[in-house]
């Protein structure tokens, strides 16, 4: 349908706009697709002025870590949504979806990276 469109377009049988309205106006009856759902978490944990203890995290968390484990860790963390601001069900749907990428920086420069995979 693309190719038709656009040979449409190129030989001036219809207008730009025309074109631009199929292409892009037609998409928005359609669904929106599902987030891919993730199977692996991968941390990287940075601690300045203790380069032996970073060395030691990154080797222990040199793998990914499956899901599973992960939110088996956060069903039994306490924690309250006032202080992380976000509560305990959005963030195992957030661990949940592929592509997510957060980074933590603390008070005291310790840098924490989390990705999903």
């Amino acid at each position: 349908m693309t190719n038709e469109l656009l040979n449409q377009l190129s030989q001036g049988l219809i207008s730009p706009k025309e074109a631009y309205t199929q292409l892009y106006q037609d998409r928005s009856n359609q669904k929106p697709s599902k987030p891919r759902k993730a199977h692996f978490i991968k941390f990287r944990i940075i601690i300045p002025d203790e380069r032996g203890v970073t060395r030691f995290l990154a080797f222990l968390f040199l793998l990914p870590i499956p899901l599973f484990v992960a939110k088996l860790f956060l069903r039994k963390m306490k924690f309250e949504s006032t202080e992380m601001g976000i509560s305990k069900a959005d963030l195992m749907s957030m661990v949940s979806t592929r592509g997510i990428l957060i980074n933590v920086t603390a008070k005291d420069r310790t840098k924490i990276y989390i990705k999903t995979l």
